[in-house]
């Protein structure tokens, strides 16, 4: 924590050097201007830890002097946290009976009363998953991937009670999505990129807070929840490029799944195909009719007709048995005629 004594140990240090006292009083270090804040965290998950771990290991850096914790109850990975690092947790709605200067918060999922947010001296900041106003809500790093942008971010808003990520602008700042990236790995980098930007946020305090952009109305996207049921792949309603930045953007949280013969086929791993490559491979029970399933016998993998164009599936799990695309073509489709290789 900031240390008053060292300060002062600085200020001696200074006036040593000076022949003349009354001199040495424009080297003086006004300790009254270093302001030390005290901090409410609300948060749940992995992306909450990273954020709150930004603000205790800077602690010094940014003159935090206490943070607290509010989460929704002792089974989430932030209460857990909290708990091993000795930070005083509360569970939502909290009782805050201190003076705290600023509230933050990081993937809490709640929306924070204006009574709560009149609490803070200077309110309540939010760290947000996306460039807003561009995919608002719960799920935005699952929403980017799936639209297939190129770029993303992080940003700082203030908060409002009436409705979620409406608030103003304090800090943006942007990041490319890699063409094949996998959800896992942009959320892990966007932890980063919104731990970095929160301390920024913090050490420009409170000047920065006085100097918002509203958001602009006509970008606006949302990025709802929704269940398990978006992991059914429906072969004739969706492109491949679809179908692969579904899968890239449930990777790690739901796996896109499929029907054989009634029979549930979870698809492990899959990319877009090559045509360039692909141009000379020999393909048995070619067609164009979505759900078909074709085997691509030079490259050993199954291919998969979409709506405009087939997407390669590497490997695929039925019944917790895990096959690659030779073992499923010897084992399944050379079971039966052609005409009935196709996933529905």
């Amino acid at each position: 924590m900031f240390s008053l004594r060292k300060l002062k140990y600085f200020n001696i240090k200074l006036n040593s050097n000076r022949k003349s006292a009354q001199n040495a009083v424009f080297y003086n270090i006004n300790i009254s201007n270093f302001k030390s804040w005290n901090i409410v965290f609300f948060g749940s998950d992995n992306f909450s830890i990273a954020c709150l771990k930004a603000l205790l290991d800077k602690s010094n850096e940014v003159m935090i002097n206490n943070v607290e914790v509010v989460t929704s109850n002792k089974e989430n990975l932030l209460y857990k946290f909290s708990i091993s690092n000795n930070v005083k947790v509360q569970f939502w709605p909290p009782n805050l009976n201190e003076s705290f200067d600023l509230g933050v918060v990081a993937s809490f999922g709640k929306l924070i009363p204006a009574q709560i947010i009149h609490r803070f001296k200077y309110g309540i900041i939010n760290v947000h998953a996306s460039l807003l106003p561009k995919w608002r809500g719960a799920m935005p790093i699952v929403y980017s991937i799936m639209n297939g942008d190129n770029v993303t971010g992080i940003t700082i808003q203030k908060i409002k009670p009436e409705k979620f990520d409406v608030g103003d602008i304090v800090l943006k700042k942007s990041c490319t999505i890699g063409k094949t990236e996998l959800f896992p790995s942009l959320y892990n980098r966007l932890c980063q990129l919104g731990s970095e930007c929160l301390i920024e946020v913090i050490q420009k305090m409170p000047e920065c807070l006085e100097h918002c952009e509203s958001q602009e109305n006509d970008e606006i996207s949302y990025a709802k929840k929704f269940g398990k049921e978006i992991s059914v792949v429906k072969w004739s309603e969706s492109n491949a490029v679809n179908v692969y930045n579904l899968y890239r953007a449930l990777f790690g949280k739901y796996i896109l799944h499929t029907t054989w013969k009634g029979i549930k086929i979870k698809l492990l791993c899959m990319s877009l195909v090559n045509w360039d490559e692909n141009f000379h491979c020999e393909i048995i029970n070619k067609s164009k009719t979505p759900g078909t399933v074709m085997y691509n016998k030079t490259d050993k993998v199954l291919l998969v007709n979409c709506k405009d164009m087939p997407i390669k599936i590497c490997t695929i799990m039925i019944k917790h048995n895990i096959y690659g695309g030779n073992a499923f073509y010897r084992g399944f489709l050379t079971q039966m005629p052609k005409k009935f290789w196709y996933f529905t």
